[in-house]
């Protein structure tokens, strides 16, 4: 049956991609692996578990190897990151909740009493590293920091 569901990608897609990393049959069948596992979520409950026990000003680093796991890292950062209160403070009350959403949770007895943001831009592996293993190649580490929740929605109004 494995066949028979590259045979139906490969008549749908084609061989699109020369890289055996990027044929569609390949990628499909991450796609559904992805799913099944519910990977994206179980990453979004360790980030948010992982910095609860974090102390404040302390760094979780993140590796991923896939664009879509560090979109989901960065995704879960924006959720979690507090504004800069001499930026928006002129800025609309909904505008505001809409693009931070830590903010419009206020009122939630369980959000989180912390913040998250990037410490630095992702770090990725060195020319000697890429020689020495390369898997690496598509690797970045994303280093996330704890702190504390400075800045409420009632500070605006």
């Amino acid at each position: 049956r494995t066949q028979q569901l590259a045979e139906v990608v490969r008549a749908v897609k084609g061989e699109s991609s020369a890289s055996l990393f990027q044929q569609p049959a390949r990628l499909t069948f991450q796609a559904i692996r992805t799913h099944l596992n519910r990977e994206f979520q179980q990453l979004d409950s360790l980030l948010h578990a992982s910095l609860e026990v974090l102390g404040v000003g302390g760094r979780l680093v993140v590796i991923c190897f896939k664009r879509a796991e560090a979109d989901a890292v960065r995704r879960f950062v924006r959720r979690h990151e507090e504004c800069d209160p001499d930026v928006v403070g002129d800025w609309p009350l909904d505008r505001i909740r809409r693009l931070y959403p830590l903010l419009a949770r206020d009122e939630d007895p369980d959000a989180p009493e912390w913040c998250v943001a990037e410490a630095m831009p992702p770090l990725r592996a060195s020319a000697e590293e890429l020689r020495a293993n390369t898997r690496a190649r598509s690797a970045r580490a994303l280093v996330l920091e704890k702190g504390a929740r400075r800045v409420r929605l009632a500070d605006f109004a």
